[in-house]
């Protein structure tokens, strides 16, 4: 994947990525590691589920679910304890909002399927929100060329977006309600052609 290859590239000339996650650590085996990311139950407006169990990681490791008073698990149910809390939220919390965040790979497609037959977190009756990114979105990310994403049809993981563009972005998208793309074009991150 291009991601791969680029962090390859970098660690080979000396400059790893930081924070690179390979694969997913599960490092929140641990209930207790992921509860020291989180926000106060009372406090938690929003449920993110994302495509690959690797961005739990990263949003987690970075203190996303605090910033953005969310709950994240991933499409396959990791980390597994947290599914009892959002089946709880869901049934008490009629107005909670689920965000579906994906990468614009063919993920995104293999996400769209299994949601409707989500089993793991009855969502039925919740305002639903498609976050994710298209490939004809990442058209217009100009500062992703050095990344060549015309070479992979405009397929990127979120993750190959710098953290702090990303989490801005979702921010700005999640507390107005409004796409992905359009996050990222309130913080200059979208050039039209």
């Amino acid at each position: 994947m291009v991601l791969d290859n680029l962090h390859k590239d970098m660690k080979a000339a000396g400059h790893p990525i930081k924070r690179f996650i390979e694969r997913p650590l599960f490092e929140f085996r641990d209930e207790e590691k992921y509860t020291e990311h989180l926000p106060h139950p009372l406090d938690i407006e929003h449920l993110i589920i994302v495509d690959r169990d690797s961005l739990v990681d990263l949003l987690v490791l970075n203190d996303f679910p605090k910033h953005s008073k969310s709950l994240i698990v991933s499409q396959s149910g990791y980390p597994n304890y947290v599914i009892p809390i959002a089946k709880e939220l869901l049934m008490k919390r009629k107005s909670l909002t689920v965000y579906l965040l994906h990468d614009s790979t063919q993920s995104r497609i293999a996400m769209k399927r299994s949601l409707a037959d989500f089993a793991l977190i009855p969502t039925g009756g919740h305002r639903m929100f498609n976050l994710g990114l298209e490939p004809e979105q990442v058209v217009y990310m100009r500062p992703l060329n050095p990344i060549q994403p015309a070479r992979t049809k405009y397929g990127i993981p979120l993750d190959s977006i710098p953290y702090a563009i990303l989490e801005t972005a979702l921010i700005y998208s999640i507390t107005r309600g409004v796409p992905l793309l359009t996050g990222f074009a309130a913080n200059g991150f979208v050039e039209r052609k």
